[in-house]
């Protein structure tokens, strides 16, 4: 559970990532970038697919560390109210995702299909 919380808030902060790069990328030419700042919305995807990496990282790193260590007896049994989050969680994030895809596509975004 606390694995996937960790995982939910990093779900957060990568949308806040990608609205702020969509948004920013969005801006017109000026004199500091005569091209515009369409290229931003490139770094946030690959801000997007760092902290991704390192959610991952450490979630298998803390998973590894408790497999290995083989004290089992300090792991806490979930108990119902455990499995009715997990489907909520399950539940949202999909259709989060969903809801992310569709716009991602809607504005041609690579952040958000990030």
């Amino acid at each position: 559970m606390i694995s996937d919380a960790i995982h939910s808030f990093s779900d957060v902060l990568t949308t806040l990532i990608a609205w702020i790069g969509v948004k920013v990328s969005k801006k017109a030419s000026d004199e500091e970038h005569p091209y515009g700042h369409e290229r931003l919305e490139c770094i946030a995807s690959l801000l997007l697919g760092g902290v991704l990496l390192l959610t991952g990282l450490g979630i298998g790193k803390a998973g590894l560390e408790t497999i290995f260590s083989g004290n089992y007896q300090a792991l806490a049994v979930p108990g119902a109210i455990a499995l009715a989050a997990a489907i909520v969680s399950i539940a949202g994030k999909e259709a989060m995702y969903w809801y992310t895809r569709h716009y991602a596509l809607l504005i041609h975004s690579s952040a958000f299909m990030a």
